[in-house]
């Protein structure tokens, strides 16, 4: 790592010299006089439109000035300095109109807090080993024997000592106008104390390598990076009409209580923020933000880094201005690890009517931790559609006691879909996955694939309309298991209970849920639910469609109901079983003349123990329940209810056999009992079996003609019918 100096203010202008001497490899070796320094043409050479300086100090205190002049035609000042680090406390001007300005200097080069640049074309400051000049020329920051001097444009910085110095902006305001770049490459970059590096509308490109090339004109490069710092309310800005683009590359950049920004003031689309390194850390309030106030979009945020870490800091585009058609820009983000704390990744619309953009993150990890936000919202009028979300994250993401999410408030603007692939999907701590409707529009689409998924501790995810518009669809497609489980209190008291849930509060309709997973586990609490509970022109309750092998609800709840409107319907394919333990499936409408959804189904072996499936409606009709299976198996405080309490109650469809279990344990018999009372009509018997073997005590009540004692489990092999492992153990086998 690179250990920058420290910098005594208080004594800033005591311990530099202030002197500009040329080191007479280039022209005349001489001493300026100053304090004002000018630094004419006659005291360098001339390669075509390309002026050449070479000094051995160029130091200036506050209050001091160096000028450099020549002819029009020059179209680029090249100064490179070879006796040690230069200190520039003063202003550096170029006073030839248009003409671009190189500072060279191997050891390094500090701008103190009265620092300063005039000039109108742009201006490079760099550390590195050479200035390449067209293809195959250079001019070294170090003379050299036999230089030839090249009339080529300047193409790139390069690097190949490694024991280069640094840059170090210690307050300085270093600023470049209209469409001009302003650059600072160097092995480690310090810019912190306030320090400003401004281009208006144009480029800044930030590059701290070790070893490598950079371009001068745009944003190739090949470099092994070294640190880069931004602190202390320092601000990297590329502000303007139609906004410029900051390029940032180095190994570890830090920003820390500082900013990153371009805001587009004009009618013209553009800017881009890019950061590439080998890890990226904000942190303290530090932010980079993209804004437009203006018809256009704002700036793109593209991130490409080995580890990004935010803590109490904030990622942005935003589009502000009132009534303007302007969009916010897109994020993407690229990173092997992931981290968030206390932090937001956002693309906001306030008061504007343009959109959001999208949000697009690649992971390998991602972790949001203590109310951190990704999120996409929009509040004002507009059309269209905002921005989605995106997260491919390889292998875990982890959202604790955080929230993704999208939310459109008033316009017709329809809220943004969110998308997540993963392996492994956790949310706990009463985190949260939502999309949102608060106007005309209907919330956006929400879609998780996924191998393992858990909801914990009063988690949801969810979709809501809250006022016209409707509510949107979630799809989890989960390769092995669903877990939704707990409960959380959060301080005041309030709990909140895991859930997926899809609602309409408004007359907009809910959205439908629909599940495919391996597992389905809803337990302590758990639920699964659709809603629509507005009283006053209500929109429709959405439906429930879980399609799995098995689903084992324990305390837990899958409902779709309504308050006054059309329940919605429910939908369950269990290729092995539905366990039900003190849990409930249910579609209900609580009042008004809507009829109650309907229930179905479709599994080998239903358990019921003391738990409900029902189907109720008030002032329209039941629904009706359809039951297909190969046994069902509860116990007498269990039952289904397809009732209606002033309408036509709904249909009971059973097919398949009910098996009662007793309530209470019994003490089974120790003799054996007649073996001719029971072959003849055993339950082997009727399945076409020659023999069986069957104790009686533990059933409470069979019914006549009860067709199995045991729940089926069909082997491949084999007509023969098996109680299976895992019902044992959830029947307490």
């Amino acid at each position: 790592m690179k250990i920058f100096a420290s910098l005594l203010l208080t004594s800033f202008s005591f311990f530099i010299c202030s002197e500009v001497i040329t080191d007479g490899s280039l022209g005349e070796l001489t001493t300026l006089d100053g304090p004002d320094y000018l630094i004419d043409q006659s005291l360098g050479e001339v390669a075509g439109a390309n002026l050449f300086h070479s000094f051995s100090e160029f130091n200036l205190l506050a209050g001091e000035s160096a000028t450099f002049t020549g002819d029009n035609s020059i179209t680029n000042v090249i100064g490179r300095i070879t006796g040690g680090e230069s200190t520039i406390d003063g202003q550096v001007n170029c006073s030839i109109d248009g003409a671009n300005l190189f500072l060279l200097n191997q050891s390094g080069i500090l701008f103190g807090p009265n620092a300063s640049i005039n000039l109108t074309g742009s201006f490079h400051a760099s550390t590195a080993d050479y200035l390449q000049l067209g293809e195959n020329e250079r001019f070294y920051s170090t003379p050299i024997n036999g230089e030839l001097l090249s009339s080529a444009s300047p193409e790139s910085f390069g690097l190949f000592s490694n024991q280069n110095g640094t840059i170090t902006v210690d307050g300085a305001q270093l600023a470049v106008a209209g469409d001009k770049t302003i650059s600072l490459t160097a092995d480690g970059i310090e810019i912190k104390n306030g320090a400003l590096i401004k281009s208006t509308q144009g480029v800044v490109n930030l590059t701290s390598f070790s070893q490598g090339v950079v371009s001068c004109s745009d944003n190739s490069s090949d470099i092994i990076g070294s640190d880069l710092f931004v602190t202390e309310n320092s601000t990297i800005d590329a502000s303007g009409f139609g906004g410029g683009r900051i390029y940032i590359k180095g190994g570890q950049v830090v920003i820390d209580s500082s900013k990153v920004q371009v805001e587009n003031s004009g009618g013209i689309t553009g800017g881009e923020i890019a950061v590439q390194a080998d890890g990226l850390i904000l942190v303290r309030e530090s932010a980079i933000h993209s804004e437009t106030k203006s018809s256009a979009t704002s700036a793109e945020i593209n991130l490409n880094v080995g580890t990004l870490t935010l803590e109490n800091s904030n990622i942005e585009t935003i589009t502000s201005g009132r009534n303007q058609p302007g969009s916010a820009g897109d994020i993407s983000i690229s990173a092997n690890e992931i981290s968030l704390v206390n932090s937001d990744i956002n693309s906001k619309s306030l008061l504007a009517v343009g959109n959001t953009g999208d949000i697009t993150v690649l992971s390998k990890n991602l972790t949001l931790q203590n109310d951190s936000v990704i999120s996409n919202s929009k509040f004002g009028m507009g059309f269209g559609k905002n921005g989605s979300i995106n997260l491919n994250i390889e292998d875990e993401l982890l959202i604790s006691g955080s929230q993704i999410g999208t939310e459109t408030v008033l316009g017709m603007v329809n809220g943004g879909d969110i998308n997540i692939k993963t392996e492994n999907l956790t949310l706990e701590k009463h985190a949260s996955i939502y999309s949102t409707s608060r106007g005309i529009g209907s919330a956006g689409t929400l879609t998780i694939n996924a191998a393992n998924m858990k909801v914990l501790s009063g988690s949801m995810v969810e979709t809501s309309a809250l006022s016209q518009g409707a509510g949107g669809d979630i799809n989890l497609n989960i390769d092995e298991s669903l877990t939704i489980d707990g409960s959380f209190t959060i301080e005041g008291g309030n709990s909140y209970t895991s859930q997926i849930l899809s609602e309409s509060i408004g007359s907009g309709d809910g959205g439908n849920v629909y599940i495919n997973a391996d597992s389905l586990f809803l337990t302590n609490g758990g639920a699964i639910s659709t809603a629509s509970e507005a009283t006053s022109n209500p929109g429709d309750a959405g439906n429930v469609t879980i399609d799995t092998k098995t689903v084992h609800i324990a305390g837990g709840q899958i409902t779709a109901e309504s308050t006054g409107s059309t329940g919605g319907q429910i939908d369950i394919t269990a290729d092995d079983y539905l366990s039900l333990v003190n849990a409930q499936v249910t579609t209900e409408v609580h009042n008004g003349a809507g009829d109650a959804g309907d229930i179905t189904i479709d599994t080998s072996a239903m358990v019921m123990n003391n738990s409900i499936v029902r189907a109720d409606a008030f002032g329209g009709d039941g629904g009706n329940i359809f039951v297909n299976a190969d046994a069902i198996l509860k116990n007498a405080e269990s039952y289904f209810d397809a009732s209606s309490e002033l309408g036509i109650s709904g249909e009971i469809v059973l097919t398949a056999p009910e098996v009662y279990i007793n309530e209470e344990t019994e003490e089974l018999v120790t003799e054996f009992l007649p073996a001719e009372d029971w072959v003849n009509d055993s339950a082997r018997a009727r399945l076409g079996h020659l023999n069986s073997f069957v104790i009686s005590k533990g059933i409470a009540k069979t019914e006549p003609q009860t067709n199995l004692l045991f729940i089926p489990a069909k082997s491949d092999e084999s007509n023969e019918t098996q109680v299976t492992d895992e019902l044992k153990q959830l029947l307490g086998f």
